[in-house]
């Protein structure tokens, strides 16, 4: 659908509140309170135009994104909640651009890596990175689970297994990796233990990069000509 929701409010849902199947539709000044599920669920081929939504009090927060294989071109460039990524793996197929704007938070759940087999740009600045994390990391686009961050809560090293870059033009600027490492056992200190970013024949260009709390090793370069700056 192209539909425009504007000026929306959308209150005490039994699920889910706000469904983006396909097409690209234009969200602008949608708020969602009160939903049991998430409030904005979008499939991967879903291209929406996203102005000032906001969400509060739902069962999780952010924009929740069915993982999978994303074969299109796409920019994600919305900043004041995080981009979620369902429990699945999700790869950027082969002759499609990913890029992320600055300022943009993307989670990811247990043991799942994020493939790269086209491009990923992902392009932050000195004062506004781009951060690559875990669910339960709360200081990266707010407490998604409004569940604190003590204990069971709190993130751990390994909670998401890697960034795998495979294609040879990737770049990634001004950018945050976090939480990284471990395929099965997060925190564990054993498991299937994994570099938290893998570059394989790949002559991606990593200028100001952080690698940060990972499980394992923190870069692999597996051929290829990387620059690393």
């Amino acid at each position: 659908s192209a539909a425009v929701l504007r000026n929306v409010k959308v209150r005490e849902v039994e699920q889910n509140a706000i469904r983006v199947v396909g097409g690209a539709p234009t969200l602008e000044n949608v708020d969602v309170q009160g939903a049991s599920g998430v409030p904005f669920y979008l499939t991967l081929d879903s291209n929406p135009t996203l102005k000032n939504i906001t969400s509060s009090n739902n069962g999780s927060e952010g924009l929740w994104w069915d993982a999978g294989v994303l074969q299109a071109d796409r920019v994600w460039d919305f900043t004041t909640m995080p981009y979620m990524l369902t429990d699945a793996d999700f790869t950027v197929a082969a002759g499609s651009t990913f890029t992320l704007a600055p300022g943009v938070v993307v989670k990811l759940a247990q043991g799942r890596p994020f493939n790269v087999d086209g491009t990923l740009k992902a392009l932050g600045t000195a004062d506004a990175p781009v951060i690559l994390t875990c669910y339960k990391d709360d200081a990266a686009g707010g407490d998604t689970f409004h569940d604190g961050g003590e204990g069971g809560a709190a993130p751990k090293r390994g909670a998401w297994e890697a960034l795998r870059i495979n294609g040879p033009d990737s770049v990634l600027q001004n950018f945050e990796l976090r939480y990284a490492g471990n395929f099965s056992f997060p925190g564990a200190g054993g498991g299937n233990l994994l570099p938290a970013i893998i570059l394989t024949n790949s002559n991606a260009l990593l200028h100001n990069v952080r690698v940060r709390e990972v499980d394992n090793h923190g870069i692999r370069i597996l051929g290829g000509a990387p620059e690393l700056a």
